[in-house]
């Protein structure tokens, strides 16, 4: 590597009674012209020495409050300067292990080992506006100590992809969005819970500001662990009554939820202008939740999307808590 240096060129005394006893966090650290500053603010953290350094990379090792050491990780681009929190970094990766030191038992050296986990953390954020597109990823990883001792999803990614104008703002041409959390069991590494989030808004036409030609496309699928909820789509009082349900073969029918089952709705809807029929629009709405019910409207103006059953009921009660607002053309 350019310029590597080995040093203990930092050792920063923290403040372990303010802080507790855990492992420490993402993205205390800062940036000023590629020459990275790991001890920068840190939590849960009594010690910080920097072992190597170069632009835009720093290693150093902690020891949390925990009475555990860790290696940090961070690499950035080698001219950037701020804060993960500032939203200012174009690019950064950041991650830990933990380390166990043994004693020396026989005539070869005694060492270090890494205890089971890992902690790291990927962002990506391009806005440059005079770009056509934004785009912006975020991925962060947790496994092992990393997992039991902090909680939260176990892999997390978030993406976004949007058409952009002069200002670097989303000018609603097209915009997808795509989430996602899972946990896995620390012990067995078997999935315990999903949650996904995707969404699709497109123009139909090269104009959005003035034309209401559009698509838009909704997923939402909760599993396990990640469904933290009881519920019945179909019914805004969430029990037995029937309020705004689906076709079934045998008559209306809701779909109840449960607590770590799982559960997950798709939506698309569409308008197209068409000039000089049936009043200059036609649109079309579909809704699938289960997957065991769907049902689909189409026409010209005066077919409501929200008439569908069970989408109205997506912006009320357990349906608006557990995924978020509906869509909208």
């Amino acid at each position: 590597m350019r310029n590597t240096k080995l040093a203990t060129a930092i050792g920063a005394a923290m403040l372990p009674g303010l802080a507790f006893a855990v492992p420490p966090q993402f993205g205390e650290w800062s940036v000023t012209g590629g020459d990275v500053d790991p001890c920068a603010a840190l939590t849960n953290v009594e010690t910080c020495e920097v072992m190597v350094f170069d632009s835009g990379f720093v290693q150093a090792q902690l020891k949390g409050t925990d009475g555990k050491t860790y290696i940090k990780s961070i690499v950035t681009d080698q001219d950037a300067t701020g804060t993960p929190a500032g939203g200012d970094l174009a690019f950064y990766d950041e991650n830990f292990v933990r380390i166990t030191f043994s004693s020396q038992t026989s005539s070869v050296p005694g060492g270090a080992g890494s205890d089971p986990g890992f902690m790291g953390k990927q962002v990506i954020l391009d806005t440059t506006t005079s770009s056509v597109t934004k785009f912006s990823s975020e991925t962060e990883i947790r496994t092992g100590w990393g997992e039991t001792e902090l909680g939260g999803p176990n892999v997390a990614i978030n993406t976004t992809i949007a058409t952009i104008d002069g200002a670097g703002d989303p000018n609603g041409l097209f915009e997808s969005v795509f989430d996602f959390q899972g946990n896995n069991d620390p012990d067995t590494g078997q999935q315990t819970g999903t949650r996904l989030n995707i969404d699709q808004n497109v123009s139909l036409s090269t104009d959005a500001a003035t034309d209401d030609d559009r698509q838009v496309f909704a997923f939402r699928s909760r599993s396990g662990d990640l469904l933290n909820s009881n519920g019945v789509w179909g019914s805004s009082t969430d029990d037995a009554t029937i309020d705004d349900p689906f076709d079934g073969i045998g008559g209306p029918e809701s779909v109840p939820w449960v607590e770590g089952g799982t559960i997950s709705a798709f939506w698309i809807g569409q308008n197209v202008a068409t000039p000089g029929v049936g009043g200059g629009a036609s649109e079309f709405f579909a809704i699938q939740v289960g997957p065991a019910f769907s049902q689909a409207g189409t026409g010209f103006p005066n077919t409501d999307g929200t008439a569908l059953g069970g989408f109205q009921d997506w912006a009320t009660d357990a349906e608006l808590t557990e995924f978020g607002p509906p869509p909208t053309l």
